[in-house]
């Protein structure tokens, strides 16, 4: 299978050689995807994320944009972000905010392949955490979490995304991750994200006659109830440890 880059986008940190390099490889894994030879690393509402192998600092987010466009027609998607657009989020986000780690992106993709199949792709920052999902399972957390200032550092930068505009929208236990060294948290996922002006309804998208049309999770409630649920989790287990 042959893919073609229709386009591009790359942030300051990699130019020239690197670049040409990075697009180099992420095309051979591409194909190694197509053949199900590579590791899937996670997988969400709208793409999947994979290695890139010998690469221990980055991975790739790969969007079937025909799958999903057809599933946005049919009505089992509700509208999501371009990868171009959570590119834009994922900078936006890292000058607002330094509660907490947010994933670096790198590159954007959008990628033609012979058999006519869309794929846009972005790679990013590869990251050494654990999501709240992995606890819930029972993955052990980094010995130096502290649930207080973990939790206190999502709230506070949450409030710095919701004073610059900005809402994440789809705060669960699969987008907040905890850094394997130093137990930091992190926010992943800007897929359902959105930019808005003062006044307008973050979380509520009406048609064109008013009528609600999309309806998305508060962010600060959800922390609320994640931080419950983690509570309740490492309650019962230290109960059962005893």
């Amino acid at each position: 299978m042959k893919f073609e880059i229709e386009n591009k986008i790359a942030s300051p940190e990699i130019q020239g050689e690197i670049l040409a390099l990075e697009e180099e490889r992420v095309l051979r894994e591409l194909e190694e995807i197509t053949s199900q030879t590579n590791h899937l690393l996670g997988e969400g509402k709208t793409a999947e994320v994979w290695p890139l192998k010998g690469s221990e600092m980055l991975c790739m987010k790969v969007v079937d944009s025909d799958r999903l466009e057809n599933m946005y027609e049919n009505g089992s998607l509700p509208p999501f972000n371009s990868p171009e657009i959570e590119f834009d989020f994922l900078e936006r986000v890292k000058e607002v905010t330094q509660a907490v780690h947010i994933p670096v992106p790198h590159l954007v993709l959008n990628i033609h392949t012979d058999e006519d199949r869309h794929v846009r792709i972005i790679v990013m920052e590869k990251l050494k955490a654990i999501s709240l999902k992995d606890v819930h399972e029972g993955a052990p957390l980094p010995k130096n979490f502290n649930m207080t200032t973990f939790f206190a550092r999502l709230r506070a930068s949450l409030e710095q995304l919701h004073e610059a505009g900005i809402h994440h929208r789809d705060i669960a236990e699969s987008n907040i991750m905890v850094m394997e060294e130093t137990g930091d948290p992190c926010l992943i996922d800007f897929g359902d994200s959105a930019s808005v002006m003062e006044g307008e309804s973050p979380y509520t998208i009406r048609d064109d006659f008013g009528r609600v049309f999309r309806t998305y999770p508060n962010d600060k409630r959800s922390l609320g109830e994640v931080e419950k649920r983690l509570t309740a989790k490492l309650g019962t287990s230290l109960t059962k440890s005893k």
